[in-house]
């Protein structure tokens, strides 16, 4: 999520759209120098980065790259480092090449696919244990750009929140309610236990190969507590069906710091929702939203 917050608020509006559409070319480009013929297919989605399918003798592999900006490309190192750690069946591959005065690094990896339904949260939970178990250890720090971290999201949640306040989305009696979580968040003791996580786990963000689910799209790993994927998980739209005091049951920082985390990350969500004009559609408001975590409560 953090990523997003800097690409709405800084970057849309500076990408240049023909650094954009050049770089699947770059990449075929560098196969047919070494005879290997390929072919392209561009994927849909992708608001950080740039996705397609490449075709080489016959295998179809999936390929990221980056915007044109070094943070970016310093995400998608980070990226390659933590499937690298995670995943040893993906075939993981990292290609480097000159792209004008800078250098455009790609992701290569094999093809997956989507579940046939999305994971229920039990099963999401485990998957979340599985990879937080691996990555307690990641040591590749360079590629985990300082402001990737949780102190961070902090720092934006309280500004965004008083940015929907004043902006008429949220009553002073939510605003109020929800400031009063954040303070918490600046005292509890859950922050001794940091490490990285995903950032934005969503159920776009699960995939397989074959029965093996993979967690994909980590530009967004960020330093933080082993429980934020999961609240993460949680805030979003489909997933209040879990919505009860049993998703607090094996808490390890306690059902409060968990509320205050969740209404934060609805905010951020929120914000984002805003800044980038895809709010008018929803079919709860911004308020509706923090008022049913804050009803967790009781």
């Amino acid at each position: 999520m953090l990523s997003k917050l800097f690409y709405y608020s800084v970057l849309a509006s500076q990408t240049p759209k023909e650094n954009v559409d050049k770089a699947p070319s770059l990449l075929q480009q560098y196969f047919e120098q070494q005879g290997v013929s390929t072919d392209i297919e561009i994927a849909g989605g992708g608001t950080l980065g740039i996705v397609f399918h490449l075709v080489v003798n016959g295998k179809r592999w999936f390929v990221k790259t980056h915007l044109p900006y070094q943070e970016e490309r310093i995400n998608l190192i980070k990226e390659i480092a933590i499937y690298s750690i995670l995943y040893d069946d993906l075939h993981i591959q990292r290609i480097d090449l000159p792209d004008g005065t800078n250098v455009r690094t790609f992701l290569l990896m094999d093809e997956l696919t989507y579940p046939e339904q999305d994971l229920d949260q039990c099963t999401v939970k485990k998957l979340i244990d599985e990879y937080s178990d691996k990555l307690k250890n990641f040591s590749d720090t360079d590629c985990v750009l300082p402001k990737y971290a949780w102190e961070h999201v902090e720092q934006q949640a309280d500004s965004a929140l008083e940015i929907l306040r004043d902006k008429g989305f949220l009553s002073d009696e939510i605003y109020n309610r929800t400031a009063k979580y954040f303070l918490i968040l600046t005292t509890g003791n859950y922050q001794n236990e940091i490490q990285l996580c995903h950032g934005d786990l969503s159920s776009k963000n699960i995939m397989m190969k074959g029965n093996h689910p993979i967690v994909i799209d980590w530009e967004d790993a960020f330093w933080s507590f082993p429980e934020y994927d999961y609240l993460y998980w949680l805030t979003f739209f489909n997933h209040r069906k879990y919505y009860s005091q049993a998703i607090f049951e094996d808490s390890h920082n306690g059902k409060e710091v968990d509320i205050a985390v969740m209404l934060l990350i609805l905010t951020l969500k929120s914000y984002l929702s805003y800044i980038n004009d895809t709010y008018q559609n929803n079919s709860l408001s911004f308020e509706q939203r923090l008022q049913e975590v804050l009803d967790l409560e009781n």
